[in-house]
């Protein structure tokens, strides 16, 4: 996933108004690297003891201002994305298994 989709992506997360498409794409990322067999081992990822964690996405954050704008505290917009992509990432066909991160810096 590009920071073209990471861009329509946070805005549009907190109030559940995120367009299908966007959500698709990145629901479609996961299941597909999840569901991805290791070439050397065999495995599944899901199932990968080799796999620490995943990292939702690195050093994300939110323009400037852009959550008091919508009348939200600040880092709302992201902790919603970041707490919608986790379900998602830990339901059982996705990988309940494995640890996730958030590559956040002081946030």
């Amino acid at each position: 996933m590009g920071m073209d989709v990471w861009d329509l992506t946070v805005p549009c997360a907190v109030n559940q108004h995120m367009p299908p498409h966007i959500q698709t794409i990145t629901t479609n990322q996961v299941n597909y690297i999840t569901n991805r067999v290791n070439v050397y081992s065999g495995l599944v990822y899901k199932n990968d003891p080799a796999i620490f964690a995943w990292n939702l996405i690195n050093e994300p954050a939110t323009a400037h201002g852009f959550d008091e704008s919508r009348g939200v505290a600040p880092g709302a917009t992201l902790a919603a994305w970041v707490k919608e992509m986790a379900a998602f990432t830990k339901e059982p066909a996705q990988d309940p298994n494995h640890l996730l991160s958030v590559g956040d810096v002081c946030i």
